[in-house]
């Protein structure tokens, strides 16, 4: 039998089964899940340490967590996605940042600094270790790398930087080559606040080069610790996005209008680039440019095209095809593969278009290969993208509608071939494909299960984010396949 629950519907069935904090819907809640290990940072030592079920870098009280003791510690819980969560502490370091005296108030605890250090889940349930090499690891993975990814892209960091990291980083984040970033990256976690500690470690992680100076220096001052923070945190947030696409007002009248409306004042057409900086091939804030096959620009009203750059993002998205025959087809559907997150379950590859096409191309991990490969639209990074990603694309000013009737959610001047959605979803509504991938915090109701957030792209509904569950190879057999959807990949404007 084949079970689509979303997660509501499995909260309530283990609700029902007594399950709700079980480690797996399969009558395993009397399992108790552990994972231990060391803080080797000194500030840290007897901190309190959690496993991050929501990932926001803070120890929650719903998060489960245990007191180290002289830096050690072990987390025990009947939730099994402890043993992929980050591990988290929110140490009180007792050392006053500047960039916190403003806070100190009326309670105390807030005149100390509170140094946010992580480390990636790693299924391991002994050998954890939590520091600030780990914390960098651990930032890069919340950026969407995998682990074995954000290891390699560390190490080559530091040897741009000037360090010789070790070969396997991931068993020797305590090595003497690694002692100075180390002290900084506990420096520099002493000045973010907690509540900014998620977002800013992994804009550090991805910017190490940038950061140079501080990260390799011999005990760098606070002030030039607490500039380092205030450009990246800059721009991090300082970034140009996409506005809403809406140039239009409600109105009484029921229709919207082109003109502000007095009893209704503050629409979203009254603001943003949609407003200040309207795009004449858009008529919105939108601004695109198609690229050939080649990724050369090519007028505006032309009607060939194989990819389209966001101007605001820097992002490069692929055009699809209205021929079934392509295997860029915009309703082509694909099995989900993340090389060292997901790997997808037998009979979900077997329902894939590939099987009926004659190909081989037939998870998204394939169809990434495809593009780079044949370095489409000069490119050679092609990726999925983040539902952040997608939900940016969408234009909530579009008003063509496709044979349904359902309003297309892209801009289809630009994106003439939108797909329907996945075949497996009754109400189809554009869904794609993205790395919106996670473990169900309530646990698995059917072993070797994932979440999957996915972003509704069309219709009525577009814009809104439901959550499914995906099938991985460690599912068992005598369960029907899962959920197939189609993809539109991303690449990123100046790096091939």
């Amino acid at each position: 039998m084949k079970y689509k629950l979303t997660s509501l519907a499995v909260a309530l069935a283990l609700t029902g089964c007594n399950g709700s904090d079980s480690g797996s819907g399969n009558n395993t809640a009397d399992l108790t899940y552990s994972v231990s290990g060391e803080i080797t940072s000194a500030v840290a030592k007897d901190s309190t340490v959690c496993a991050d079920l929501n990932h926001n870098f803070i120890c929650d009280s719903s998060d489960p967590s245990a007191t180290a003791q002289n830096g050690r510690f072990t987390i025990t819980s009947l939730n099994k996605n402890i043993l992929t969560a980050p591990l988290v502490t929110n140490a009180n370091t007792g050392v006053q940042a500047a960039s916190h005296r403003s806070v100190q108030a009326a309670n105390s605890a807030e005149s100390q600094n509170t140094a946010t250090l992580a480390a990636p889940g790693q299924k391991k349930t002994t050998g954890n270790i939590i520091n600030g090499v780990t914390t960098l690891l651990a930032g890069s993975m919340e950026n969407g790398l995998t682990l074995a990814e954000a290891e390699t892209k560390l190490k080559d960091n530091l040897t741009v930087i000037g360090i010789t990291p070790p070969n396997d980083l991931l068993s020797n984040t305590t090595d003497s080559s690694l002692a100075t970033i180390e002290a900084n990256m506990v420096s520099i976690s002493n000045q973010i606040p907690a509540n900014e500690a998620y977002l800013t470690l992994a804009a550090i992680s991805s910017t190490i080069i940038d950061n140079k100076a501080v990260l390799t220096a011999q005990s760098p001052s606070e002030a030039e610790i607490s500039q380092m923070i205030t450009d990246t945190k800059s721009a991090l947030y300082n970034v140009t996005l996409n506005d809403t696409g809406v140039t239009r007002y409600f109105s009484d009248a029921g229709e919207e209008q082109a003109t502000p409306q007095a009893d209704y004042p503050g629409q979203d057409a009254e603001y943003g680039l949609d407003k200040t900086e309207v795009n004449p091939n858009t008529n919105n804030g939108f601004k695109f440019t198609k690229l050939d096959a080649k990724g050369t620009p090519v007028a505006d009203d032309a009607t060939e095209w194989s990819c389209v750059r966001d101007e605001r993002t820097g992002l490069v998205w692929e055009v699809k095809s209205s021929d079934a025959n392509s295997i860029q087809y915009k309703d082509r559907a694909f099995t989900l593969e993340i090389p060292g997150v997901h790997t997808p379950f037998s009979k979900d590859i077997a329902e894939a278009t590939c099987k009926t096409a004659g190909d081989n191309v037939c998870t998204t991990q394939d169809y990434i290969d495809y593009l780079r490969t044949n370095a489409y639209c000069g490119k050679t990074n092609w990726k999925l993208p983040t539902n952040f990603n997608i939900y940016n694309l969408l234009d909530f000013g579009e008003t063509e509608k496709d044979s349904n009737g359902k309003v297309y959610g892209f801009t289809l001047k630009y994106f003439p071939n939108q797909p329907t959605g996945s075949p497996d979803i009754g109400e189809q509504e554009g869904e794609l494909w993205s790395s919106g991938l996670y473990y169900p915090e309530y646990g698995e109701y059917v072993e070797g299960e994932k979440a999957f957030n996915y972003v509704k792209a069309r219709g009525a509904v577009r814009g809104e984010i439901t959550s499914i569950q995906v099938y991985s190879d460690k599912t068992p057999q005598d369960n029907d396949y899962s959920y197939l959807f189609p993809a539109r990949l991303v690449s990123v404007e100046g790096k091939k």
